[in-house]
């Protein structure tokens, strides 16, 4: 079985495709699952976001409009917010940026 093959199976919701308006999908943090929703015109304070994470209604949601080629960098970014909460880190804007970049360069480099 090829790597592509085995990620398929692992991950089977292809994250680099434009999802439906209002497709949903669920992602497991700490015991908690999060909807992650594919929304239109995303915004925080009259400012456009590519995601956005709701620790205390446990939801994450990602702008439709973000470009394929940074969802999966937004996914992972957004989580690194809901551990930060969850976990009472209280990591800055910047920090959790450098660690979901981390991550991602690890998960890519190792799985």
């Amino acid at each position: 079985m090829s790597g592509k093959q085995k990620h398929q199976k692992c991950c089977p919701r292809n994250l680099n495709r434009k999802p439906k308006l209002g497709k949903f999908a669920d992602i497991k943090i700490l015991n908690f699952v999060y909807p992650i929703s594919w929304v239109k015109n995303l915004q925080e304070n009259g400012q456009k976001l590519y995601g956005l994470a709701e620790y205390h209604k446990r939801k994450i949601s990602i702008n439709i409009d973000t470009p394929s080629k940074l969802r999966k960098t937004v996914i992972v970014h957004e989580i690194c917010h809901a551990l930060s909460y969850a976990l009472d880190l209280n990591l800055t804007e910047h920090k959790v940026r450098l660690l979901s970049l981390g991550l991602l360069q690890a998960f890519k480099i190792n799985i």
